[in-house]
């Protein structure tokens, strides 16, 4: 069973840049996340709105959606997603969490300013308090510049060209 996550969201977060702040996560509707989609990617990914929101029945999987909204206006510029899956089940003597981090969107009005730097390493933070042993990149761009950031937080490439970050101990 994955743990509450509430006391790792409500941490303290990586900063920001100026004029923006994190969005609450109840507070994101899918209308947003759609318009931030097509704003972001020129069309909406359908995967994304298919993708499971929140828990699975049996407490394995666990989507975070980290958003961040311009203070002026509250709008939603910049997501990203952190997906949860607990392999050892209810054992308590293994420690099997891997992540997988997907959708980083950013609206092209505020790209270049960190916000897509923030929003990786806020998800790697929540990754880490929560103690993921292994940390995947899905649906990477294929640009040396993103390339190049995940290198540099770590982050190996496999023989298939998946980025991956081993941070812990299979056992606890």
């Amino acid at each position: 069973m994955l743990k509450d996550i509430s006391s790792v969201l409500n941490a303290e977060r990586t900063e920001l840049p100026p004029s923006y702040a994190y969005a609450d996560a109840g507070d994101i509707s899918r209308a947003e996340r759609r318009e931030l989609d097509v704003q972001a990617n020129g069309s909406f990914d359908s995967p994304l709105e298919r993708a499971y929101w929140g828990v699975d029945s049996h407490g394995l999987t666990q989507c975070i959606d980290v958003g961040v909204r311009h203070t002026d206006d509250k709008a939603l510029v910049g997501l990203g997603r952190l997906i949860i899956t607990d392999y050892a089940g209810a054992r308590i003597d293994i420690n099997l969490l891997s992540g997988a981090l997907s959708h980083l969107m950013v609206s092209p009005g505020h790209q270049g300013r960190g916000i897509g730097t923030s929003l990786l390493l806020e998800r790697m933070r929540i990754a880490e308090e929560l103690e993921v042993y292994k940390l995947s990149i899905r649906g990477l761009e294929d640009t040396n510049t993103i390339r190049n950031k995940y290198f540099g937080l770590g982050f190996e490439e496999d023989a298939k060209g998946m980025l991956h970050l081993n941070k812990r101990s299979l056992y606890v």
